[in-house]
Formats: structure tokens, C-alpha cells, sequence
């Protein structure tokens, strides 16, 4: 449960901070010298961040919900989260809100998570309710202003800029804003309604969004300004940014929602395909991409759980400034299909944050099998040994688990196989080994393996199972600066295993 005394003092600073003289005299935002040219600024803080949208928590508390911490123990939502290895939080606001979503309650809730070290994220819907892809309604208070393109852009900057002002008060500095949310119909319509297929109001759109933008700045010039699309196609989101920047619109950052389809479909292929998206637009527009919005079935967690892994793990290949980072969309969620936990616990949806691998370096050349760019019988990056001289008994072929290819184990003979790396100069401490693997059974040793590191070798039979499934050799303590590691079958005719998005890298 909240503080009330917290409560009380965001109350009275809101109400002060209410008071304050409305700057709707700041002047309209112009382009960069040279026309439409976008000024880019780093990712703020580096790293990955692992987000979530916990704008629901305050009503769930509210309703006397209780959390448990990994001991078993009631405890804070958001240290629950943290201990998952969220690192960032979301929040909504919407316009003229008196109680959840308004101002005295997303202030409570950035403080919170601030206080606990997180980094925030305020989305400013810029509406009296929910604003998304189909649906961007006027506030009623700003109706008024609709015929006059200026005043409309003043209320923009006002609200914001008051959302900020408070929170700078209580000493928060959120590190992005997101001025609009789904902003695919563009806002306010149907003011700066727009859509993919023609250039109409998008003038419209893009003076309305710089005025958010100079508010976030007059605040603080380091928090990085978001604008928003749903789960858009490559060529929606080409279509609509480019009209944007056609018109002087100006962001740090572009955001996108990523909600994969039922696990009865190519979930992988859908990961693929917006991974393609996310580098090409960030390519594109040469600024950095946020996911600010995932969510995975409840009723699927393991699966849950590997889609999350899939996404972080393929975004973190987009070379800079690629993909910042990934926020699940209200994972404390009581309601619904796509919430993370129950019963107050974190389901094992959540693990895929607890990849330690993200940030870190992966110390295994050709990874994921994708180096040749088709299916060889020698891969790049690593070496094959066989007491039975069946060298043809490893392979890469399609239908990897991360990206297209994947290392196989297969013969139609008995065969023993290995299929390895030897890692040198590397700095002494403790490494983790992991893959994601599928396997028939029945072999007579199928192992993921680590050796030759300075003590007693370590391995790990695959379980069987046509699923990919991750495995994990951790506490690998080296002692030399070296390390032999790989997959080794001894199997009788027909008997196969297969391996893919293999990972070796320094915990401490």
C-alpha cells in the first residue's frame, strides 16, 4: 500500500505547481539550419533497458492487491519488478485527470521508482482517456481551442510542461517522454488526423508535436522526446516518418508497440520481422528505437518467456544506435490475457529479464550459426573433431531458433561428434555457457560442454524435447585465460540433436 504521507506531498506540490504562470507565450518550434534536418543525440545512459508500463499498479494497490518478492514475502510491486531485473518504468498521463493516470498519481509513481533507482518514462497520452493506434480524442478542455492551430499547440506545451515541472520539483528527471501515444492516426482529431497512404495535415502534425518536444526541453534538455507508433509494417512507419521529418518535425527517439500473435503462429518469424523493422528504421532515420510497449499470452508463460529473450537477444545485434531497450506493457495486470503475473508472483515470463547476457560480451565467434550466410558442413568459427572419423555427422541447416540456421548432430549411422571453440586469452573469472537446444533422445552422451579451464570439466546433457529450450553450464570458474567449449554427440543411427544462439560470457 502506498504512503499516505507520500500522497499528501505529492498532492500539495501538484496543487503549487498548478498555480504556476502558463508559459503559452513560448515561442513555436522551428527547424534545424538546413531545412528539415533532425538534431540526434545519444542513447541516454547506454546499456539496454529493461522496462515496464506499470500505470495500472496504483488501482491494483488500491484494490488492496498483494505482491511477493522472490523470499515469499509481501513487498513492493516495483521492488518485485526490480528483482526481476527491471531496470525502468512507464508511466501514463492523461490530460485533466483527477486519479489514476493524472497528474498526482503519476507523480506518486515516477517518485517511487525513482527513489528505488529506476529510470521513468512518462507517456503523455494527450487526451482525456486512452489514446492509441484507432482511437485520438480532443480533451474537452481543449475543445475550444480547436480551431486555432496555436492555442491547440500552447495546451500541448502547458500540460506537459506542468506533468515535468512537478516532477522536477520532487527531484525526478524522467529520461524520455513520449509526446503522444500510437500516434499512427496521428492526434487531436481530428485536428492532426493523418493516415499511411496520403500527406494530408501532417504539417498539422508535426507543429503540434514540436510544441510537446520544445515543452520536454524547457524542462530539461536531456530527457530524449518519443513519438510512438503501434505495431506497424516497415513501410507504415517509412510513410509516416518521413512526412514528418518532410515537415520539420523534430524527436530523439522512435518508438514502437510489439504484441507477437498466438503461439499457434510463426511467433519467431514475427520476432524476425520486426527486428528488420527496428533496424531499418533506426538506420533510417539514424536515431535510436524503443520498444515502449510488449506483451506475451499469461496463459504461455514459458513461451512468454522465450519470445521476450528472443526480442532483447535479436535487438541487441542491430549496431548502433539500434534498439535502446524493451518495456513490458503492464505486467502487474489482474485482468486480460497479456499480464505477467499471478497470484501476486511474477510468472516465468518475467526470467527474460534476468538475462544477464545483455550488455555483456558474448564471447562466441558465429553465435547463431548465420556467419556463412547458407547451411555448410563447416561453419565459421568452429572446429569439428571425431573419433569415428563422421564428420558429416555435423552440419548447419535452416529453421534455426535465432535467425535462419542452426547447428545439427545427425547421422544415418552410429557417429560420435564434436563440434567446438577454444577461446584463449581471455581474463580470469567466473563464465556462463548457454544454448538453445532440441534433441530425439536415446543418444548414449549428448552434451553441451565446457573443459580445459583451469579445473574439472563441466557438462550438460540436453533435454529431450522438439521444443527450443534453453540450457545453461554456469560457474564456469577459469584459472588459465582459456576455454573449450561446444557440443559433443555419441548416438546411435538416426538419433539427432540441434543447437543455436549459443553464448559464453563473463559473470564476474
Amino acid at each position: 500500500m502506498r504512503s499516505l504521507l507520500t500522497a499528501m506531498g505529492i498532492a500539495l506540490l501538484c496543487v503549487t505547481v498548478a498555480c504556476k504562470k502558463q508559459l503559452v507565450t513560448a515561442p513555436v518550434a522551428t527547424n534545424d539550419a538546413g531545412g528539415n534536418r533532425l538534431t540526434v543525440e545519444s542513447v541516454p545512459g547506454g546499456g539496454y533497458f529493461r522496462g515496464a508500463d506499470i500505470s495500472g499498479l496504483s488501482k491494483y494497490e488500491d484494490l488492496d492487491s498483494v505482491f511477493y518478492n522472490a523470499a515469499g514475502a509481501p513487498d513492493d510491486c516495483i521492488k518485485v519488478l526490480k528483482e526481476k531485473g527491471i531496470n525502468s518504468i512507464r508511466l501514463r498521463v492523461w490530460v485533466d485527470a483527477t486519479g489514476y493516470s493524472g497528474k498526482k498519481d503519476v507523480a506518486t509513481m515516477a517518485k517511487r521508482a525513482n527513489d528505488l533507482g529506476m529510470k521513468v518514462m512518462i507517456d503523455f497520452h494527450l487526451s482525456h482517456t486512452w489514446a492509441d493506434n484507432l482511437h485520438q480524442p480532443i480533451p474537452p478542455s481543449w475543445m475550444p481551442d480547436t480551431s486555432n492551430l496555436t492555442t491547440l499547440g500552447n495546451d500541448i506545451y502547458n500540460h506537459i510542461y506542468g506533468m515535468l515541472d512537478t516532477l522536477k520539483t520532487l527531484g525526478v528527471t524522467p529520461t524520455w517522454a513520449q509526446v503522444g501515444n500510437e500516434t499512427d492516426l496521428g492526434i487531436l482529431n481530428p485536428v492532426a488526423k493523418v493516415n499511411f497512404s496520403s500527406a494530408y495535415k501532417y504539417d498539422r502534425l508535426a507543429t503540434l508535436l514540436n510544441r510537446g518536444y520544445d515543452a520536454v526541453k524547457a524542462i530539461n534538455n536531456s530527457i530524449k522526446v518519443i513519438i510512438h507508433l503501434s505495431a506497424v509494417s516497415d513501410g507504415q512507419a517509412r510513410f509516416y516518418f518521413d512526412n514528418l521529418v518532410a515537415n520539420g518535425a523534430k524527436f530523439d527517439m522512435i518508438g514502437f508497440s510489439d504484441y507477437p500473435p498466438d503461439y499457434t503462429g510463426d511467433w519467431r518469424g514475427y520476432v524476425n520481422d520486426h527486428n528488420n523493422t527496428f533496424k531499418d528504421i533506426s538506420n533510417r532515420y539514424n536515431v535510436p528505437v524503443m520498444i515502449c510497449e510488449i506483451g506475451v499470452f499469461r496463459n504461455g508463460p514459458v513461451t512468454g518467456r522465450d519470445i521476450l529473450a528472443m526480442t532483447m537477444d535479436k535487438s541487441q545485434t542491430i549496431a548502433a544506435p539500434g534498439v535502446a531497450g524493451m518495456f513490458y506493457w503492464e505486467p502487474e495486470s489482474l485482468i486480460g490475457n497479456r499480464g505477467a503475473f499471478a497470484n501476486g508472483r511474477p510468472l516465468v515470463t518475467m526470467d527474460a529479464y534476468l538475462n544477464d547476457q545483455l550488455n555483456e560480451t558474448n564471447y562466441v565467434n558465429n553465435y547463431s550459426f548465420e556467419a556463412n550466410g547458407s547451411a555448410t558442413q563447416t561453419p565459421t568459427g568452429w572446429t569439428t573433431n571425431s573419433l569415428t572419423s563422421t564428420y558429416t555427422a555435423d552440419y548447419t541447416e535452416a529453421s534455426g531458433f535465432l535467425g535462419s540456421y542452426r547447428l545439427t548432430h545427425w547421422l544415418g549411422s552410429a557417429y560420435q561428434v564434436s563440434t567446438h571453440q577454444i577461446k584463449t586469452g581471455l581474463t580470469n573469472g567466473t563464465y556462463k555457457l548457454s544454448a538453445w537446444v532440441q534433441s530425439s533422445g536415446g543418444q548414449n552422451t549428448c552434451q553441451l560442454f565446457a573443459k580445459d579451464f583451469g579445473s574439472t570439466e563441466l557438462n550438460k546433457t540436453l533435454p529431450v524435447t522438439s521444443n527450443w529450450t534453453y540450457i545453461e553450464i554456469p560457474n564456469i570458474v577459469i584459472t588459465n585465460g582459456q576455454c573449450d567449449f561446444g557440443l559433443r554427440s555419441d548416438a546411435p543411427a538416426g538419433k539427432w540433436c540441434r543447437i543455436d544462439d549459443v553464448a559464453f560470457y563473463k559473470t564476474n
